[in-house]
């Protein structure tokens, strides 16, 4: 009996330690995406000032 409970603390050690591994890749990720987010609201402004640039500039054609 004593062995199987080993055996159950040891997995669950090491569960917990992946676990603590992934909550890691989880921030990661979470930080990429809000850089891309910054990202992307910084890149939509110019380019709907372009859009509107070009459609004036074909108006006055």
């Amino acid at each position: 009996m004593e062995k199987k409970r080993k055996k159950v603390v040891r997995k669950r050690k090491e569960e917990r330690t992946e676990s603590k591994g992934s909550i890691q890749e989880k921030k990661e990720k979470i930080k990429r995406k809000r850089e891309l987010k910054e990202f992307k609201s910084i890149k939509i402004p110019l380019t709907g000032i372009g859009l509107l640039d070009i459609h004036d500039l074909l108006i006055k054609l």
